[in-house]
């Protein structure tokens, strides 16, 4: 793996054919986690993951759609038109620079729009392959229920506050890690904010989280995504277009 303390010529000179390129948001925490909660875990998860394979792995894209957590001190959001133009066009420099495989590695939620996009660049750009991955959403759930105790979890919970503790402990506001549980679905997202709904508190059991099961559940991210990933580069190789 080579990231960007490369000069441009020993990149060059290295040749990968995947780039990775990880996706986060600045966003608001409840208090407990940093604004920067999710540029982290994508740096850190696309780090681990891109170690994998012979690979270049590009800087986090800081920003994301985070409409959910607009209303709160910090939170900014891309509307998602503009995250999928901004991924359309990083795609295509990377395209032209001869890379065949891009790997977007997700770490928040919100960017929804991440889907269609990458289905759409991939429907326009025959014989190159863009792969989305989410590790959030990767590891089985009956995995998660070996780990963690709660199940009403998507922001700042159990499994967050978690991977954050076996990450980044120092940023982790032990004081605020406490419970929420607003009794609302993921899907009334699309009509009120997270702020709203969780009434100011985490939208989980914060109070569970320890850095043992951060690295138990970050451990299989890591492992469930280069899988993913493997499998997709091998399908590729024997149909290297959208339709096949």
């Amino acid at each position: 793996m080579i990231d960007t303390d490369a000069t441009s010529a020993e990149l060059a000179a290295a040749g990968p054919r995947i780039a990775f390129l990880p996706v986060g948001a600045c966003e608001q925490h409840f208090g407990l986690l940093p604004l920067n909660t999710d540029i982290r875990q994508s740096e850190r998860l696309a780090r681990d993951i891109a170690a994998a394979f012979d690979s270049y792995l590009l800087p986090p894209l800081p920003f994301g759609t985070s409409l959910e957590n607009t209303g709160a001190a910090g939170t900014l959001t891309l509307m998602p038109e503009t995250l999928a133009a901004v991924i359309d066009d990083l795609v295509d420099c990377l395209y032209r620079q001869g890379f065949e495989i891009v790997v977007i590695v997700n770490s928040h939620g919100g960017n929804f729009v991440l889907r269609p996009a990458v289905r759409k660049i991939n429907y326009k750009n025959p014989g190159r392959k863009t792969i989305f991955i989410d590790p959030w959403e990767i590891v089985p759930a009956e995995r998660l229920k070996e780990i963690f105790e709660g199940d009403n979890e998507l922001h700042c919970g159990e499994r967050e506050t978690s991977v954050m503790l076996y990450l980044f402990p120092e940023v982790v506001r032990k004081d605020r890690m406490i419970d929420g549980d607003p009794r609302a679905l993921r899907i009334e997202l699309d009509m009120f904010s997270i702020p709203l709904l969780a009434e100011g508190k985490p939208w989980g059991l914060a109070s569970k989280a320890t850095a043992a099961k951060g690295r138990a559940f970050y451990e299989l991210m890591v492992s469930h995504s280069v899988e993913f990933i493997r499998r997709i580069i091998d399908r590729h190789e024997k149909h290297p277009t959208y339709h096949g």
